[in-house]
């Protein structure tokens, strides 16, 4: 999963996983912007466009190459052992990022018991997918 943590209105990034020949546009998570790719072990550049700009995150790993320009580095190892408690966090960003409009709506007409119930529901879930779903996918990998 790749952050954006900074200001800005359209944020998108490239990378050395295909030569920055494409940029993707991450998706808004509260303040945040957030993308998720699945890519094989390696080592990788990526810098971030910022409205337009090229920018680099000072909060994670980072290098210039020779012209001086600031890049991220992402630094991917295989596991040959599902990680749950992995599968769990990118689960529970995701769910919250891209989760049900009702949960996101700050309006909602539910109490705050039932706010709790539906939210013990969702982790139970939760649970079960990161568990079996994203288990036998990364199994498969």
């Amino acid at each position: 999963m790749i952050t954006w943590t900074y200001d800005g209105k359209e944020v998108a990034v490239e990378g050395s996983w295909d030569n920055c020949k494409t940029r993707k546009s991450l998706q808004r998570s509260g303040k945040d912007f957030i993308i998720l790719k699945v890519l094989p072990s390696d080592v990788y550049q990526y810098r971030f466009v910022v409205d337009g700009q090229w920018r680099y995150s000072p909060d994670v790993s980072w290098t210039k190459d020779e012209a001086g320009n600031n890049y991220n580095i992402l630094e991917l190892q295989v596991s040959h052992e599902p990680n749950d408690i992995g599968l769990k966090i990118i689960a529970k960003v995701m769910l919250r990022a891209f989760g049900d409009e009702a949960s996101c709506n700050p309006s909602s007409s539910l109490t705050g018991s039932e706010e709790k119930e539906k939210e013990d529901k969702r982790e139970e879930q939760l649970d079960d997918w990161s568990t079996s779903s994203c288990s036998r996918y990364f199994e498969s990998s």
